[in-house]
């Protein structure tokens, strides 16, 4: 019964017994054991003194300062109006209203010690005190540093320098303008010139501070933004689809041909297979859309339909993708479905300057030129030739290994994408394969038996090599709405690329944001976070 309860809780309410007529049916209120909940809230004002309410409408220290030396002319003026009338302050003015700030900074955050100095100049400030190792005193109405360094032979001011706060927001105001004044020096030399007239509790968190949030200072040597690398797509480690159903397109050269007594120029298109790695090399005549939507159909004729195309964001490519889907849009829907002869591609461009994101094409650029750099150096080629010499280079891309080579001569063949496409296999697994599959009528089971080996191996051997992340290791802060960045753009200097606006964030299925929409004085692009440098967070920008 107590872990199950009683029974009737198990039956309908309406069989449940009568309660008792003695049983009291009061509330809970009135009863001493029931604890009851009270609401608590708390709230923290930060009460500012005049003086910091005063400098907080200001952004520069010396136009403060200024500021505060003329009022101080016209209160003066107000008491002794025989003073001369003068257009400008005098240095003399200036250091004054400074000394009389720092006083009444002194007095808002040390005034026990003061008070504790001002009634026995020799003696010293309480032992609880956060300033009592610097030995202060008071000199006409500063707390200054006694020390040990009196007999250091330096001036005055470097020997005894003025005891600051380091919360105090006019300390912070101050030290901003010397960082500025200093242009936009480092941390070390910014509290060397400090020292020489101020000395600043905690200065190296103020002084780290004022430079990490200098907006000039983030401009110069902030970097571009990363994120931790995304896990691979379904289009790259899903086995048993034929090849090149999933590919990535990319353009490379130009290549200088001789035609006649004229030099012309050609460029290679490289689609890959997202799963085998294999690659498909074709010519084109110029950079045009036509061009490389005949290149586009050449490919599939020789190699099949594809499912889907991922590629960079290239001019001659978006035009070949709106070419393409105004094309299928004007076809007949029914006739498609009938004779399946034609099928549309599912295209996914990647964001702007976002080389990386394509990493899987780009790589085989790279193989692609190593190689044509170390067969046709400094020759003249025709469009026959070209041709030619593409197709030797498929063959040695395709036939490089995928997995690891061993010493091991009992090891199988390093898989290798030629083995999907030609359907080859390594003398070992062959030789274990039923002789009669070998003949004409049943060549497509020794087909079969090669296609599935390959997926087997390649699940076994090549996927696992995937697994870790090669950099981009660490979760990094996610781009918002509203922050201030700097749109990187390796063809200008650093000191000229446009500030920005983020505008809409482009999220994965995992929610990091990897690329963003920015508006700038010139429009609104599209750019991976690796080409912005973040100046200013939403969240600061907002309370500004």
């Amino acid at each position: 019964m107590w872990i199950r309860g009683p029974r009737f809780l198990h039956e309908p309410e309406s069989s449940w017994p009568q309660v008792p007529e003695d049983v009291k049916h009061g509330s809970l209120e009135d009863d001493v054991e029931v604890k009851v909940s009270v609401m608590v809230c708390e709230t923290v004002t930060t009460v500012m003194s005049f003086i910091e309410e005063f400098a907080s409408r200001f952004s520069n220290w010396q136009k403060f300062v200024r500021c505060h030396a003329w009022v101080r002319r016209f209160l003066k003026r107000k008491y002794v109006p025989k003073l001369p009338d003068v257009n400008c302050l005098s240095s003399k003015e200036i250091t004054d209203a400074e000394t009389h700030i720092w006083k009444l900074v002194q007095q808002e955050n040390y005034s026990s010690e003061i008070i504790s100095l001002s009634r026995k100049p020799d003696g010293r400030v309480q032992a609880s005190s956060k300033i009592v190792r610097l030995r202060p005193f008071l000199q006409d109405g500063l707390l200054r540093v006694g020390g040990r360094l009196r007999h250091s032979g330096r001036h005055f001011n470097a020997t005894h320098p003025i005891i600051l706060p380091n919360k105090s927001s006019l300390v912070k105001l101050m030290v901003r303008w010397h960082h500025e004044k200093l242009a936009h020096c480092g941390q070390n030399y910014l509290l060397s010139e400090l020292r020489q007239k101020f000395w600043v509790v905690h200065a190296n968190a103020v002084a780290r501070s004022v430079v990490r949030s200098c907006m000039k200072c983030r401009a110069i040597c902030a970097r571009p933004m990363t994120q931790e690398m995304a896990d691979l797509p379904e289009d790259r480690i899903i086995p048993g689809l034929p090849p090149f159903t999933h590919t990535g397109t990319d353009c490379f050269g130009p290549f200088l041909i001789r035609k006649g007594r004229s030099n012309l120029k050609r460029y290679g298109i490289v689609f890959t297979c997202l799963t085998s790695r294999a690659v498909h090399i074709e010519v084109m005549d110029s950079m045009e859309t036509d061009s490389f939507i005949n290149a586009l159909r050449r490919f599939t004729a020789r190699r099949g339909p594809v499912k889907s195309i991922r590629s960079d964001n290239g001019t001659n490519l978006v035009g070949a993708e709106k070419v393409l889907r105004q094309e299928l849009q004007l076809l007949d829907q029914t006739a498609i479905c009938d004779t399946m002869s034609t099928r549309g591609i599912s295209w996914c461009f990647n964001p702007p300057h976002a080389s990386h994101f394509g990493g899987v094409w780009e790589r085989q650029i790279r193989s692609i030129r190593r190689v044509l750099s170390g067969i046709c150096y400094q020759q003249t080629l025709t469009d026959d030739s070209l041709h030619t010499l593409f197709c030797e280079v498929e063959a040695i891309i395709n036939g490089r290994p995928l997995t690891r080579v061993t010493d091991d001569p009992d090891c199988l063949q390093p898989l290798t994408p030629s083995m999907l496409l030609n359907l080859k296999g390594s003398p070992g697994p062959v030789m274990n394969t039923d002789n009669k599959n070998l003949y004409a009528r049943r060549r497509w089971k020794q087909v079969q038996y090669l296609a599935d080996l390959f997926w087997k191996r390649w699940s076994k051997e090549y996927l696992p090599l995937l697994q870790e992340r090669q950099k981009w290791n660490i979760k990094r802060r996610v781009v918002k709405k509203g922050d201030i960045v700097l749109a990187l753009d390796e063809r200008l200097p650093r000191g000229t690329w446009p500030l920005a606006r983020v505008i809409e964030v482009m999220c994965d299925s995992d929610g990091h944001v990897r690329s963003a929409k920015l508006k700038t004085v010139s429009g609104e692009y599209i750019r991976p976070i690796s080409k912005m440098c973040l100046l200013l967070e939403s969240e600061i920008n907002t309370e500004n």
